[in-house]
């Protein structure tokens, strides 16, 4: 989702960082971390963008399992962002239907 968000303005996706909160007392940190690194290292060769980092929390008083977040980072000029700003009356917008499964779906499939 991240990655669509920069790219539908215009921006060139170059990295994703993370932040993983989870309750050790309910889950695995070890195999949650492990299958998480697996399912993002598949998706991030996939679009070819590179890990630059994440966060982990322990959080059993907050947290009931887990709660991961996730950051794209990307460039653009600013003159070149799609705003939108100039659609006016008139003018033909064309919806895509979304189809299949998302990428990050592969992540939850591993968690099963």
């Amino acid at each position: 989702m991240n990655i669509d968000d920069v790219i539908c303005i215009g921006a060139n996706p170059l990295a994703l960082s993370d932040y993983i909160a989870l309750n050790p007392l309910v889950i695995d940190k070890e195999v949650l971390l492990s299958n998480i690194a697996k399912g993002f290292s598949k998706v991030l060769q996939e679009v070819n963008l590179c890990f630059c980092g994440e966060e982990t929390a322990e959080l059993p008083d907050i947290i009931r399992t887990f709660d991961i977040s996730c950051t794209v980072y990307s460039e653009i000029s600013l003159d070149s962002v799609i705003t939108g700003y100039q659609i006016s009356p008139g003018d033909i917008i064309i919806g895509l239907r979304s189809g299949g499964k998302a990428l990050n779906e592969d992540l939850v499939l591993l968690l099963d």
